[in-house]
C-alpha cells in the first residue's frame, strides 16, 4: 500500500523541479522561531521588537514556501530559493560567530549594528531648527570611552525627560533656552532648587530647551514654533558665545555676506541621516553578513553628524566693525523674543553669560568684546521694560562666588552650575506669585 495518497504523489511528481524549496523553507522557518533563534543564532538577548519581527519572518517564510510549492512556478521557486540561500548563509554565519567568537568580539559586532542603525549619531536634521538631538543616541557608542554618557534626548530632541503639553494644576513651569551652557546641568539643578523653596505641594517643572551650538536665532525660532505651546510661566534666555561664532568669527568672505539669520554660516544641517547610503546601511545593520564584511573596514565617520554647511546666499554687505560694535542680530532676536513672550503673557529672564577673559580654549579679544556687548544689550533691554523682564546678571555676581571655576572659557564646573541655578531660582522665586485657589476651594489647614 503506498505511503502517500495518489493525489499527493502526483503533486510531488509535477513539482519535482522545485522540490528542494520545501524542506529548505521549512527548516529556515523553524530556525527563525524566536526561541530557536535565541538559542542558536542570536549574539545577545533578544529584544521584544526583535522577537516579534522573527515571528513574522518565520510565518512569512513558511507561507512563501508553501505558496510557491503549491503554485508550481519555477520562476517563483528560483527567486525564493535564492532568498533562502542568502538566509541560510546569514544563519550559518551567525551560528559560526556564536560558536567560535568570544563575548567581547561579539559585542563589537553588536556595537557596529547600533552605530549603523544610527544610535551613535548625536544630532538629527530638523526642518526649522537646523538640528536637534537624536532620541536614539547612546553616548556609550562614542569613540571617546572616557566621557560619561550624556542625558538622553527626549522625543522633541532635547536633553531632558519627556515633555508634556498639559500642566499640573497650580504648577510652576520654567523653560530654559540656550546653547551648550544651558544643555548641561543647570536646568535640572534649577528644578531641584525651586522644588526645595516653593510652598510644599507645588509641582515644579523646568524644561531644558538648550542645544549645543545653538545661537539666539535657533532659540528664537524654537520659542516661537515650539516652546510657547508648553505655556511656561518663565522663559530663561542664556546666549552670547555661539552668536560670536556665527558672526564675528566668520571668515572675511563669509562676513561680507553676513545676514541677520546667520545663513552665511548656519546653513542646512549636513547631518548623517537621510542620505540613501545612510538609510541603506541602517536597513542592512541587522545582517551579520553585512557587519562581518564591514568589520575590517574603517567605520564611517557618522558618530556625531557632519557640521552645518553654509549656504551661498547674498548678504547685506556687513563689515566686521558693524558686528563687533553692535551685535544687531543678537539684540533683534532678544527684542523679538520679548515681544512674543509678552503676547503670550510669559515672563522672560535674561541671563548674562559669564566668560573667562583672555586666552585659553576659545578665548580671543574679539570674543570677549562681543560677549560683553551682548550682556550689555540684555541689561539695556531689561532696563527698558521695568517690571516686565527679569535680569539675572551672572557676570556681576561672579566675583562673590569664589567656589565657581571655569572648565573652559564659557562653561562652568558643577559648583558653577549649582550657583547659576540658585541665582536664577532666587530671581524667579522673588517674582513668582502662586496662582490663587478657586473661590469655592476649601482653605488649607484646620477650620
Amino acid at each position: 500500500m503506498p505511503l502517500l495518497p495518489r493525489w499527493w504523489r502526483g503533486l510531488l511528481a509535477r513539482r519535482r523541479g522545485i522540490l528542494p524549496v520545501l524542506p529548505l523553507g521549512g527548516l529556515l522557518a523553524l530556525a527563525l522561531v524566536p526561541g530557536v533563534f535565541a538559542r542558536l543564532f542570536a549574539l545577545g538577548p533578544l529584544e521584544p521588537d526583535a522577537a516579534h519581527l522573527l515571528s513574522g519572518a518565520a510565518a512569512g517564510v513558511a507561507l512563501a514556501t508553501a505558496g510557491t510549492f503549491l503554485a508550481g512556478s519555477r520562476r517563483g521557486a528560483g527567486l525564493l530559493l535564492g532568498l533562502l540561500v542568502l538566509l541560510s548563509l546569514e544563519l550559518g554565519a551567525r551560528a559560526w560567530v556564536v560558536a567560535t567568537w568570544s563575548t567581547e568580539r561579539r559585542g563589537e559586532l553588536e556595537r557596529m549594528r547600533r552605530i549603523l542603525a544610527g544610535e551613535a549619531v548625536e544630532y538629527l536634521a530638523h526642518p526649522f531648527l537646523q538640528y536637534v538631538g537624536n532620541p536614539r543616541f547612546d553616548a556609550n557608542l562614542s569613540p571617546d570611552r572616557d566621557q560619561p554618557a550624556a542625558r538622553p534626548y527626549n522625543r522633541f530632541g532635547f536633553p531632558d525627560d519627556e515633555f508634556h503639553y498639559a500642566r499640573s494644576p497650580g504648577s510652576l513651569r520654567v523653560a530654559c533656552l540656550g546653547g551648550s551652557t544651558t544643555a548641561g546641568a543647570y536646568p535640572g539643578l534649577l528644578e531641584e532648587w525651586l522644588q526645595a523653596h516653593v510652598p510644599a505641594g507645588t509641582p515644579v517643572e523646568v524644561l531644558n530647551f538648550g542645544m549645543g551650538g545653538w545661537t539666539s536665532a535657533h532659540s528664537l525660532a524654537n520659542y516661537v514654533l515650539n516652546v510657547v505651546d508648553f505655556q511656561p510661566d518663565y522663559v530663561v534666555f542664556h546666549h552670547a558665545h555661539n552668536d560670536f561664532i556665527d558672526a564675528v568669527h566668520a571668515r572675511p568672505e563669509q562676513l561680507s555676506a553676513l545676514r541677520g539669520d546667520y545663513a552665511h554660516l548656519a546653513g542646512r544641517y549636513a547631518g548623517s541621516t537621510g542620505s540613501f547610503v545612510t538609510s541603506l546601511e541602517a536597513r542592512l545593520a541587522p545582517s551579520l553578513l553585512y557587519r562581518l564584511a564591514r568589520h575590517q573596514a574603517v567605520m564611517p565617520d557618522r558618530l556625531h553628524g557632519a557640521p552645518p554647511a553654509g549656504l551661498p546666499l547674498a548678504g547685506g554687505g556687513a563689515t566686521r566693525e558693524m558686528v563687533q560694535d553692535g551685535p544687531w542680530p543678537y539684540r533683534r532676536n532678544v527684542q523679538s523674543l520679548l515681544a512674543v513672550a509678552q503676547a503670550h503673557r510669559q515672563r522672560v529672564v535674561l541671563l548674562t553669560q559669564p566668560h573667562r577673559v583672555g586666552g585659553g580654549p576659545m578665548g580671543t579679544e574679539a570674543r570677549d568684546r562681543f560677549i560683553q556687548r551682548c550682556n550689555q544689550a540684555l541689561a539695556e533691554e531689561a532696563a527698558a521694560r521695568p517690571g516686565e523682564v527679569l535680569l539675572v546678571d551672572l557676570v556681576a555676581a561672579l566675583p562673590q562666588a569664589p567656589q565657581v571655576r571655569f572648565e573652559d572659557n564659557i562653561h562652568l564646573d558643577f559648583a558653577g552650575e549649582q550657583w547659576k541655578a540658585a541665582q536664577v531660582g532666587a530671581a524667579i522665586l522673588a517674582d513668582w506669585r502662586p496662582p490663587s485657589p478657586p473661590a469655592d476651594a476649601p482653605s488649607p489647614g484646620p477650620p
